[in-house]
């Protein structure tokens, strides 16, 4: 099982039944079984491209499926603002 590294397109085209490689994207997740990375970042891009009207609660389903299964893992990249200020 390799653990794998997962993209907002990948999760755009899961939950947008429309998109081009919607049946493709619905397969990958379906035969993962390893650990799922993903970074704050592709959170950050989802929410922005998931903004308007009902797309917000697809957003924030999207998030508790991401966050309810323990094979996905948010790798955070912004450091701490006292991490940050120790070296100014």
């Amino acid at each position: 099982m390799k653990p794998v590294f997962a993209e907002t397109s990948c999760y755009l085209a899961v939950v947008n039944p429309l998109d081009l490689w919607h049946e493709r994207a619905v397969r990958l997740g379906e035969s993962l079984l390893g650990r799922t990375f993903l970074t704050e970042y592709v959170l950050v891009e989802l929410g922005s491209a998931l903004s308007r009207g009902a797309d917000r609660l697809v957003y924030l389903e999207l998030l508790e499926r991401l966050f309810a299964v323990g094979e996905n893992e948010v790798l955070w990249i912004t450091l701490p603002a006292q991490v940050v200020g120790q070296h100014l």
